[in-house]
């Protein structure tokens, strides 16, 4: 059973969701010129968001953003994509900029299904970088 308190969902993987998982721009923009879904979930409700979220892919991240793409998804976990940037930035996106560019476009820094919203997150990882919590904590203030 998923943190969410639902059973995990195994929907297949979508070309849309492979060409972000392997960096494929040109099946990505293929995918993109079809029309096809951009908010579709695959494995454990994983959105082409998450994805590109998760791999710190801003360039994926900023086309799905452009096309409309719903910014605040929960997967089966109860995360969105800005919790994953959030939960991944030491290794995907060190600089902040997955964070900032979904902050950008109305993530909600409080939303989660768990207790473990971003900005809980980011503010109980150790030596996280100030400057982000502090724009998180802005954000969700707004909000």
């Amino acid at each position: 059973m998923a943190r969410s308190g639902r059973p995990p969902k195994i929907d297949p993987l979508k070309p849309i969701h492979t060409a972000i998982m392997k960096n494929d721009v040109s099946a990505f923009s293929v995918e993109l010129a079809a029309g096809n879904d951009i908010n579709a979930p695959g494995p454990e409700d994983m959105t082409p968001l998450h994805i590109a979220a998760d791999k710190g892919n801003i360039e994926f991240a900023k086309a799905l953003l452009d096309a409309g793409v719903d910014i605040d998804p929960i997967n089966v976990f109860g995360n969105t994509p800005l919790w994953l940037a959030v939960r991944k930035r030491h290794r995907n996106s060190p600089d902040g900029s997955m964070i900032r560019l979904l902050l950008d476009h109305g993530a909600d820094p409080n939303r989660g299904e768990n207790d473990s919203s971003p900005l809980k997150t980011a503010k109980i990882i150790a030596d996280y970088p100030a400057d982000l919590v502090e724009l998180l904590e802005e954000k969700a203030k707004a909000k």
